[in-house]
């Protein structure tokens, strides 16, 4: 299955997206490379001198390697604080001349509704 980053490296992305995503796709694209550092780790025997080297990820909540741990482990905290009853959404309507008065106590209006 193709990564991300294999299709970013592909495609001709800067010219086809919006400028505001070319600083999050450049990061993932650039994510666990040479390009953005590494650290160097040799192996204590003497006689090994293996060196394994580790590149640095991008940190971006968006690259689906670096952030999508962290999403899901977002996710289950608010999975877990949600209470075991059924949810909805309430929505209602402000009358053009309480708006103001709304906007002023906000917490004191709606409680009085």
């Amino acid at each position: 299955m193709a990564r991300l980053q294999d299709v970013l490296k592909v495609v001709d992305w800067q010219k086809t997206l919006p400028q505001a995503s070319h600083k999050v796709l450049s990061l993932i694209e650039r994510c666990h490379t040479s390009a953005m550092g590494y650290h160097a780790y040799t192996c204590e025997d003497k006689a090994c001198e293996h060196i394994h080297i580790q590149y640095h990820g991008c940190r971006n909540r968006h690259c689906p390697h670096c952030g999508s741990l962290r999403a899901h482990e977002w996710m289950e905290d608010r999975l877990r604080e949600l209470l075991p009853v059924k949810y909805f959404t309430q929505k209602f309507y402000i009358f053009i001349g309480f708006r103001e008065i709304a906007s002023l106590s906000s917490c004191g209006f709606y409680l009085a509704c």
